[in-house]
């Protein structure tokens, strides 16, 4: 079952400082990768400086991924869901263990003045989007390689090097990194009421800065010393919600490449997964 938690802001004045929706946006989405102990949100997000927007790990464990939708308006955002999708352009053009695979997560409603906490908790299997430990799912992978793939263990899984941890060999693989399309619909007392808002991101974040919250490298290897680090650490803004379906907003907020042409590719692969999120309603 999806564990979501909603921690109470302290002031309604968050990112849109209580005023009326301004420009398209309506919620700010962050990303962490392993809070299996406590780390902070930036006080602008949380509106209290002095308490250090501490958060809970909210159950998570060891490598696990997080979002917070940080939704400051007065709306609540309704029949709320992501559709995860591994593609190659999302790993820097290069092929992974689980390229092609989508699923659909539910995430039911982001609510108002609030910070929702949603924490990776599924199943620990190989595939699965969702797992509790994405990053590890493949223990035991010792390929040789993997064809459209130009990684290694030398290059890529550094934490595996002399004086490293070696022992971690057994959790090196080409997992690959998954865009995220969020959808959902306004519900509240405005003119906004039942319009439909969206995202679309990936490692990315809006000023073109790799996050590394799902634990992956550019290339989607995992046990990659500058991404796999266990410190709870939120990173920049992932994505704005944005008032509009993803036919309106995509690829104008596309954030999961820095590069100009792999963004121009991303744009045009993005019609089937437009099309996957909207016909999806429950989680692959």
């Amino acid at each position: 079952m999806l564990r979501v938690r909603h921690l109470t802001i302290a002031s309604a004045a968050l990112l849109l400082g209580g005023q009326p929706l301004r420009a398209q946006t309506v919620a700010t989405i962050y990303g962490v990768y392993d809070n299996s102990g406590f780390g902070s949100l930036p006080g602008s997000v949380t509106g209290n400086p002095a308490s250090g927007g501490r958060y809970s790990n909210g159950g998570t464990t060891y490598d696990t991924p997080s979002l917070f939708f940080v939704n400051s308006s007065t709306y609540n955002i309704m029949f709320a869901k992501m559709v995860l999708h591994v593609n190659t352009l999302a790993n820097s053009g290069q092929n992974t263990l689980n390229n092609g695979r989508t699923q659909t997560v539910d995430l039911g409603t982001i609510s108002s003045s609030a910070i929702t906490q949603i924490n990776w908790n599924g199943s620990f299997s190989s595939g699965n989007l969702f797992s509790y430990d994405y990053d590890d799912e493949y223990q035991g992978w010792y390929g040789a390689g993997l064809a459209g793939n130009a990684g290694s263990f030398a290059s890529n899984c550094t934490l595996n090097a002399p004086g490293m941890h070696p022992e971690w060999t057994q959790f090196c693989a080409p997992v690959g990194n998954f865009t995220v399309a969020f959808t959902g619909q306004l519900s509240g007392t405005g003119s906004h009421d039942g319009e439909l808002v969206s995202a679309f991101f990936a490692e990315y974040d809006v000023d073109g800065h790799y996050t590394g919250w799902q634990g992956l490298d550019a290339m989607g290897w995992s046990e990659n010393a500058d991404v796999d680090v266990h410190a709870g650490t939120v990173s920049g803004v992932l994505a704005n919600i944005q008032l509009g379906d993803l036919d309106k907003i995509v690829p104008s907020p596309i954030t999961s490449t820095p590069e100009p042409a792999t963004n121009a590719l991303l744009a045009t692969g993005l019609i089937g997964i437009v099309g996957v999120a909207r016909r999806r309603g429950h989680r692959g």
